[in-house]
């Protein structure tokens, strides 16, 4: 099997050498979405020119993953977040071939560190067939889980394995700096996120609280705003709702 890794990444310049430094000398074509970065990521990442596909084009995280995958090649698609440093690509690939179901997608839950991620493989023909990643900036893989699930077309796994949850200037839930530095730019994305998140996964006022952390008085002078901007604001997003989705394309099968 000929497989693809793909990611996305914006503003992470910190870590594009050890991102890749585990990756690089693999056999595995290598497929990054620039979403056109501000800092020396594109600059980093051009070091790599000869051995990477770079794609650079401003988009969401969502359209990120589904642009990487429609210019991948290999025949299966392992996606992974750019901020998760894989120790043992052979480890995953292994169990993916063991779960190997065709036509269907496997989700390897990473266990072991604090951040737990997921990581997706599967058949490019399916991916692609599928269309199910949302113009979304948060959320969107819980929206494309989502649809594969009520597809009947995904599976689940637990892996333990070595890997590590790098930081990005990380200080918490839709707030990370890389994206904004000033503080009204970074309520904005975190107003942007939770509107995201309220799309996808329905959040009420208390679980989006408990999300992103804010607690005590900071939950109504902060918090209740926020998230009476974000309901509205999600009434905006045009992107098929759930539902509609899982109906299209239960319709085209």
């Amino acid at each position: 099997m000929k497989y693809s890794i793909c990611t996305t990444v914006y503003n992470s310049e910190e870590i594009v050498n050890q991102f890749l430094s585990k990756l690089i000398d693999t056999e595995h074509e290598i497929v990054i979405l620039n979403s056109c970065s501000t800092d020396n990521t594109d600059k980093l990442l051009a070091n790599y020119h000869a051995r990477i596909k770079l794609i650079n084009r401003k988009s969401t995280r969502g359209m990120g993953k589904k642009l990487a995958i429609e210019n991948a090649s290999g025949d299966n698609i392992i996606l992974i977040d750019f901020d998760v440093e894989i120790l043992n690509l052979k480890e995953i690939i292994d169990t993916y071939e063991a779960k190997y179901e065709r036509g269907k997608i496997l989700v390897i839950h990473l266990n072991g560190s604090t951040c737990n991620p997921n990581i997706f493989a599967g058949a490019r023909e399916v991916f692609t067939n599928i269309d199910a990643w949302p113009d979304l900036n948060c959320f969107e893989d819980v929206y494309f889980e989502n649809v594969c699930g009520s597809l009947g077309i995904i599976k689940t796994t637990d892996l333990v394995t070595d890997y590590n949850c790098m930081k990005i200037r990380h200080v918490g839930p839709g707030q990370e700096s890389r994206y904004e530095n000033n503080i009204f730019k970074k309520a904005s994305r975190r107003i942007k996120c939770a509107a995201d998140a309220i799309f996808v996964s329905d959040f009420h006022f208390n679980g989006l609280m408990k999300y992103y952390k804010i607690t005590g008085l900071k939950r109504f002078y902060v918090g209740l705003p926020e998230y009476t901007i974000a309901r509205f604001l999600s009434l905006l997003i045009k992107v098929k709702k759930l539902d509609n989705k899982i109906l299209e394309l239960k319709n085209k099968s």
